[in-house]
């Protein structure tokens, strides 16, 4: 994956959630967490997209372990954690569970990294 720019048209819209999904990664070294996302952001980016816009994901040192191939709305999520220099400090530090449903509830989990 290029970290240096977007790969799809999805990174305006994380770009916007960008201070939550640090703050929620912060806090999620307390409990899980949780997010409801406007679904209508993510969907007039690609309405036809057929694939669905939920992922599940573990991140541990900055990369995600399994990655699910061509998924353009989670490359851009990374894209956009990447550009955070205090989301780059937390991945190093913590293991992270990322989730975002079927009805764009996105979720964030951590542990410490052993």
């Amino acid at each position: 994956m290029r970290d240096s720019e977007p790969i799809g048209n999805y990174a305006h819209v994380w770009s916007k959630y960008k201070p939550v999904i640090v703050k929620m990664m912060v806090d999620s070294s307390e409990k899980e967490q949780e997010y409801q996302l406007s679904n209508h952001e993510f969907i007039d980016v690609n309405p036809k997209r057929v694939t669905g816009y939920s992922f599940d994901i573990e991140i541990s040192k900055g990369r995600i372990l399994v990655e699910p191939k061509g998924n353009l709305l989670l490359k851009d999520f990374m894209y956009v954690l990447k550009k955070s220099e205090k989301a780059n400090v937390l991945m190093e530090t913590r293991n992270f569970g990322v989730a975002l449903s079927k009805d764009f509830k996105l979720t964030i989990t951590s542990s410490e990294v052993e």
